[in-house]
């Protein structure tokens, strides 16, 4: 991870007290240098005796919606922590952002609470603010800082940001110590991905067409990307996809029926911080069922007779998944018994007739995941 320690909070501070802009037409470049004076305290404060203790603040910093990289525009969301020493009953932190952009301004500032979407949660408020009721020491998470990025903020410009601290009377400036994929912003345009809808039946093999994808930069190329797939099943995760022109596609095969949430992951080959991520649903059907009625010669008062057979198109089926039942066509019916037998499976039944002669026979047989197959067969009952 990239690590950015702010390199000059002075001038930031100055920012934090209502400065709207400073003048930088560097892209990506460091803050300007600090006016004269202050300097004292830790990340220096403009006066005052220094911080009541060792007080150190960091962040993790990505893409608000998805995770990643932002890009200007977007919303970045930094969880902000606090490492501190003994403050007194009332202090308080109030944390302030600004971000590198191209041209004048030089720094595109954004503070918390300045929007609906600049939003900050901790200590039960919608503030950038948070109060210490005590003076206890030790690490805290503040919250969350989610604010969204100029949209002219210069490629590959860092993030920044200060942390006020109100200790009683004194106010002093800190910086904060940002890392992650959003503590600066991306160079290259975002890649959007859009989940086709999926749909497969199980034990046959699915093949074609999970995403399509584009790439704003002008100079993108599909051959640029590559793909990974989860298919949602607990198959091995991170499976290699295809990229056919804008479009990601991948082989698989469900062992059983259901829904299946599949995720596709879409990375930049040489910017591997580009990347898009999209999920979906796959829906599998439950194989197709053949049933076939038999004729059939046999004497009354018999058991276990095979009276039809079946196959399921899964070419995996378990024997534990059916079910069946006989109409007899003697107005009484029970459930019936299946078995494998060779390459298919054999439905079976115990009965007895009031009546020797022919019969109609009506068998129907049934899959777990509601695939059904129905049969008639003929059944000749002699003494």
């Amino acid at each position: 991870m990239k690590r950015v320690i702010i390199p000059l909070l002075s001038a930031i501070a100055i920012a934090f007290f209502s400065s709207p802009v400073f003048a930088d037409t560097t892209q990506g470049g460091p803050p300007p240098p600090p006016p004269p004076g202050g300097g004292t305290g830790q990340g220096g404060g403009g006066g005052g005796t220094g911080p009541p203790g060792p007080i150190a603040f960091a962040g993790g910093c990505q893409r608000a919606e998805i995770g990643g990289p932002v890009f200007p525009g977007q919303s970045d969301s930094c969880g902000i922590q606090m490492q501190y020493g003994t403050l007194r009953p009332g202090s308080s932190v109030t944390l302030v952002v600004s971000v590198n952009t191209s041209g004048n301004p030089g720094f595109g500032q954004t503070s918390c609470g300045a929007g609906p979407s600049d939003t900050v949660q901790g200590s039960g408020s919608r503030s950038c603010s948070f109060a210490f009721p005590n003076g206890a020491s030790g690490f805290t998470n503040l919250g969350t800082l989610t604010f969204v990025a100029p949209s002219n903020a210069a490629p590959y410009g860092q993030v920044h940001m200060v942390a006020q601290v109100l200790d009683q009377n004194q106010a002093f400036i800190l910086g904060v110590s940002l890392d992650g994929p959003g503590s600066f912003i991306s160079p290259d345009p975002p890649v959007t991905m859009t989940l086709d809808s999926l749909s497969a039946t199980e034990g046959q093999s699915f093949s074609g067409t999970l995403a399509s994808f584009s790439d704003a930069d002008a100079y993108g190329q599909p051959g640029m990307y590559f793909a990974t797939i989860d298919w949602g099943d607990g198959s091995p995760n991170a499976l290699p996809a295809t990229i056919s022109g804008w479009s990601v596609t991948g082989s698989h095969t469900y062992s059983e029926e259901g829904t299946y949430t599949v995720t596709v992951t879409l990375r930049d080959s040489d910017t591997p911080y580009n990347y898009a991520i999209a999920s979906g649903s796959a829906t599998v059907a439950d194989a197709a069922l053949n049933a076939t009625g038999r004729t059939v010669n046999t004497t009354n008062g018999f058991s276990d007779l095979a009276l039809a057979g079946f196959t399921d198109a899964n070419p995996n089926p378990s024997l534990a998944d059916f079910s069946g039942s006989i109409d007899w066509g003697d107005n009484s019916s029970s459930s019936a018994g299946i078995a494998l037998s060779g390459d298919h499976f054999d439905v079976a039944g115990s009965h007895s007739y009031a009546d020797l002669g022919a019969h109609t026979v009506s068998v129907h047989v049934c899959d777990v995941g509601g695939s059904c197959a129905d049969a008639t067969s003929q059944l000749l009952v002699y003494g």
